[in-house]
């Protein structure tokens, strides 16, 4: 079983790393991975917290692409309820004054 611990998506993202001036900082490459079974968003997450990645754009641009990934390699879109999705869907229902109209009878 070498072969299930593939991950389904791994994706080389090169970050800059602010000096303590603020002065252009080091640049590193780190790997976002996602494994079959775990929730892509909170893969997403967890990798924007560990790498200190706080905008909101930051963090729905890799929810979008880790989503593309997976549907490239055939994985269901369930899979990857993408944390893009999730904000999105928040902003769009304060915006709509909070829940879905009843259905009609």
């Amino acid at each position: 079983g070498e072969a299930a611990a593939e991950p389904l998506v791994e994706m080389p993202l090169t970050l800059t790393r602010r000096g303590e001036g603020g002065e252009g900082g080091e640049q590193e490459v780190v790997t976002l991975r996602v494994h079959k079974g775990q929730d892509a968003s909170e893969q997403v997450f967890a990798f924007c917290a560990a790498n200190g990645l706080h905008s909101a754009d930051e963090v729905s641009k890799l929810g979008g692409l880790v989503s593309g990934r997976l549907e490239e390699a055939g994985h269901a879109r369930e899979e990857a309820t993408s944390a893009a999705a999730l904000v999105a869907r928040g902003a769009r229902q304060r915006r709509e004054g909070g829940y879905p109209p009843p259905p009609p009878h």
